[in-house]
């Protein structure tokens, strides 16, 4: 488990860099969520700009694909939805911004180490 303090940094790191730059990335699961949840990219952007320590579940994590920098993975509710929300920080086209590889209903309850999701909506 990461250290709280770690995390906090990690958040404020991101939280920088999606304000100026935030991909999502065009997964079909990722597509599906959004729809059925009725969301912009703006509003997802939102909602990880939202995210707090209570938020973390794990991370960092090396990410499997080798695309990016480690993962973090964080949990949160919309509107009753438990989401499940998976993304780094890292540069793209020379600039620093926040990949979103998922975020989509959760499969499985998740840990919450530093408490609990508290939705974010």
């Amino acid at each position: 488990m990461t250290d709280r303090r770690r995390v906090e940094f990690f958040l404020a790191y991101m939280k920088r860099h999606a304000s100026e730059r935030f991909i999502l990335i065009n997964r079909a699961k990722n597509k599906g969520a959004i729809q059925r949840l009725g969301l912009s990219i703006e509003t997802v952007k939102k909602i990880v700009l939202k995210l707090h320590v209570g938020n973390y579940s794990k991370g960092p994590l090396r990410d499997e694909s080798g695309k990016h920098n480690d993962v973090w993975v964080f949990g949160t509710s919309y509107e009753e939805t438990d989401l499940y929300i998976k993304f780094s920080v890292t540069k793209t086209d020379g600039e620093t911004g926040v990949v979103c590889v998922s975020f989509h209903e959760a499969e499985r309850e998740l840990d919450f180490p530093y408490g609990e999701q508290n939705g974010n909506n």
